[in-house]
């Protein structure tokens, strides 16, 4: 049975004969914990980390660099059509750019802003390393340390109150958490899914005694006692007798008498 993760998620309970009342009432306890604990909030919430540092290195990565290739395009305009260095400085607005072709005259704007990006550029190229790093760290935090440390918790505060209810049943219940990997498959009776950090499930066992209402299996043949000997006929507890012994004497003469 997988463990109720969500807020104001009901644990599905198998068939039992002990009433789903009392099941949820030993539940309670991890419904409190759950409710208001920021370790489940943020296992529900691995999928959106991996998406969001995808999102970061596709940002600050490519898309940093095309947002400076487009602003730093230093492209002759309308307003600064020229190719000539005096004519350019005369316009409104207009800034030539010498190079080794010969120069371009290009919006005084443009290269302002093309300026300040550059600036920043160096910035840019830590963040995108630093925060998509950490959000991948993060993401592995949640499956290699808080899905074992929520297994604990679902140990004694779900798994442990629900033993106690089964309590004369004959059966015990344990709580297990698996981590994703690639290829792992999810354990039987629970949904596969593509971006959770692991699986947490309840395992309902038999104890090795007999189970409460169940029906005893067929008697065995009892062995004899110590004291009893082949061919000897037991009858009360501790007293071997042969089985002549147990005839009257008339009919052991009988067969004597008739030859």
């Amino acid at each position: 049975m997988a463990v109720p993760m969500r807020s104001g998620q009901l644990a599905q309970w198998p068939v039992s004969t002990v009433p789903i009342e009392s099941l949820e009432a030993a539940a309670r306890e991890w419904y409190r914990f759950r409710d208001s604990s920021c370790g489940v909030k943020l296992y529900n919430q691995h999928w959106l980390l991996i998406i969001v540092a995808v999102i970061l290195m596709m940002l600050l990565g490519p898309g940093w660099r095309l947002a400076i290739a487009r602003a730093c395009r230093l492209d002759e305009t309308d307003q600064c059509h020229t190719r000539d260095p005096s004519t350019c400085d005369q316009l409104a607005g207009c800034l030539f750019l010498h190079d080794k072709g010969g120069g371009v005259c290009t919006p005084e704007a443009s290269f302002s802003a093309c300026e300040d990006l550059r600036d920043y550029s160096g910035r840019m190229e830590a963040m995108a390393i630093a925060l998509p790093l950490m959000m991948l760290g993060l993401a592995l935090y949640v499956k290699w340390q808080l899905l074992p440390r929520l297994r604990d918790e679902a140990s004694s505060r779900l798994a442990g109150p629900v033993a106690q209810a089964l309590v004369g049943t004959g059966w015990s219940v344990k709580a297990h958490s698996l981590a994703r990997h690639r290829g792992t498959r999810a354990p039987q009776g629970l949904r596969q899914g593509c971006c959770s950090p692991g699986w947490l499930w309840l395992e309902f066992a038999p104890h090795d005694g007999p189970v409460v209402g169940a029906p005893l299996a067929a008697p065995l043949a009892q062995p004899l006692p110590a004291s009893a000997v082949v061919g000897f006929v037991v009858g009360d507890p501790g007293i071997a007798r042969a089985p002549e012994l147990s005839e009257p004497p008339e009919a052991r003469l009988r067969p004597l008498l008739a030859a």
